[in-house]
């Protein structure tokens, strides 16, 4: 799964990073919701944070 980093570097640019997740994992959140020990569902309900 791809990431970027919210905080941008010194230049402007933001990184770029990729986690390995579960080969079974079907969806966007799935992965997501994984990376933080939870199941998409409960991760579905949470309030984005900007």
């Amino acid at each position: 799964m791809e990431v970027v980093n919210a905080t941008p570097e010194p230049d402007g640019t933001r990184r770029h990073f990729f986690l390995q997740v579960p080969a079974n994992l079907r969806t966007a959140r799935e992965a997501v919701a994984w990376t933080y020990g939870m199941r998409a569902e409960a991760y579905a309900h949470l309030v984005l944070r900007t």
